[in-house]
């Protein structure tokens, strides 16, 4: 599990340096420690509906055939930056906690950290738009996972 774990922070530490769209950066970070409970090796949290999302999987939810490079590219192509923030070269990042359902369909979107109210309608707006994923497999079995992404409003 700690190779797992390791595995995942070096992949996260290297996506930090891939494509940046000239007009919207976003970073993303999967699986973020403090979703740790210190109780059980299985890194998990309840959600609202009842069901387990597990934030450290065997086989994490892919998009698209790829891995979080590939939803980073979707939300640099689809985060439309808001007019009035532009206008006023107004900008921000904005943290978003989603998980992927057993089925592969994006749910329990919310904003954990915002700086703008439309920052925050925008950021979530494509987030919950996403296509379908793959889902995550835990001990074989299909599983709900978390995931954690912030996304930075630039203007270049």
């Amino acid at each position: 599990m700690k190779s797992i774990l390791l595995f995942i922070i070096i992949m996260v530490l290297s996506l930090n340096g891939f494509s940046q769209n000239k007009s919207i950066i976003v970073d993303t970070i999967a699986n973020s420690d403090y979703l740790q409970k210190e109780s059980n090796p299985e890194i998990y949290i309840n959600t609202n509906e009842g069901d387990t999302s597990y934030g450290i999987v065997e086989d994490i939810a892919t998009f698209q055939g790829g891995d979080v490079r590939y939803f980073k590219n979707y939300i640099e192509k689809n985060l439309i930056y808001p007019d009035s923030a532009k206008k006023n070269s107004i900008e921000g990042k904005v943290i978003i906690q989603f998980s992927v359902n057993y089925n592969g369909f994006v749910v329990d979107a919310k904003v954990v950290r915002g700086d703008n109210l439309e920052f925050d309608k925008e950021a979530l707006r494509c987030v919950n738009n996403s296509p379908k994923w793959k889902p995550a497999k835990q001990n074989g079995k299909i599983v709900k996972q978390l995931f954690v992404i912030p996304i930075n409003f630039r203007i270049k």
